[in-house]
């Protein structure tokens, strides 16, 4: 129970973003998630706060009637969704025999035209062919087929009759490299991204890294490395 409790803060750790204090420059501080430059200091802004339509966005914010709104999934708000934004906000499905965006609570009670998107705990709905049914997918080892898993692909791979989160190294393709957030394609090969070897702005982002001031940096290093190590110490006593 331990192990899987830190394992937990660990991968939210890795996968967590940037904060914006990192942020010292306005420009770089505009680009990156819902940061905002106000009074010389990159802060993270409440949806409400934020004048921009270009920075209100998914998922957590929607612009509507000419302003900032937090998106609370409901019946009223995912129908006011595009085709193209339904699946991008959490609790929102797209209803292709009924042409229109919906609430979804439920994988299982939905069709298999109906099956996208995510509910509002952020987990995808993904079909089951074999079954025919719509599946919520907690994480790689909750996919039960391996059809299932390799509609996941790059992010999950289907080894030894099971389906299990991919790692960089394990990826042999420059395309699908580029996906994981977390992986660069260096000398013909997958690796685990050095956020300060990446030399232009526009391949520094995503939640691994970020740009200030002509210089790309971990997201990691927000966090202390004591902290860090001292997690894994932990977890290997336990």
């Amino acid at each position: 129970m331990w192990k899987t409790m830190i394992l937990l803060v660990l991968v939210n750790v890795i996968n967590g973003q940037c904060s914006c204090s990192k942020f010292t420059d306005e420009s770089s501080c505009f680009a990156y998630g819902y940061c905002l430059f106000v009074n010389g200091v990159c802060v993270e802004q409440k949806c409400e706060a934020i004048p921009y339509q270009e920075k209100c966005k998914s998922p957590l914010c929607l612009w509507k009637d000419n302003k900032c709104l937090t998106f609370k999934a409901a019946e009223s708000t995912c129908q006011t969704l595009l085709p193209q934004q339904c699946t991008e906000y959490q609790g929102c499905y797209y209803d292709y025999t009924n042409l229109k965006c919906q609430i979804s609570n439920n994988c299982s009670k939905l069709e298999i035209d109906q099956c996208n998107g995510q509910l509002g705990n952020g987990n995808s709905c993904i079909v089951d062919p074999f079954n025919n049914k719509c599946q919520e997918m907690t994480d790689c080892k909750s996919l039960s087929t391996e059809f299932m898993c390799l509609s996941q692909f790059p992010f999950c791979l289907y080894q030894n009759s099971s389906c299990k989160p991919s790692s960089c190294n394990e990826i042999n393709d420059s395309v699908s490299c580029s996906i994981m957030d977390q992986c660069q394609w260096n000398n013909n090969k997958c690796e685990i991204k050095n956020c300060q070897s990446i030399k232009f702005g526009y391949q520094c982002n995503g939640k691994t890294c970020g740009f200030d001031k002509d210089q790309c940096f971990s997201c990691i290093e927000q966090y202390g490395y004591q902290f860090f190590a001292g997690l894994i110490s932990l977890l290997f006593i336990l």
